[in-house]
């Protein structure tokens, strides 16, 4: 599914343009990953 929406240019990643999305509406669905630092 990923890939398609790629293919189709609209999937965009990064943490900036996704929150801008977000704030504009624009997002239709959004996979968030949190990172765990282990020290």
């Amino acid at each position: 599914m990923l890939g398609l929406a790629q293919r189709a240019g609209k999937l965009i990643s990064g943490e900036e343009l996704v929150i801008k999305a977000i704030q504009e509406e624009k997002a239709k669905l959004v996979f968030w990953q949190m990172m765990q630092l282990v020290t």
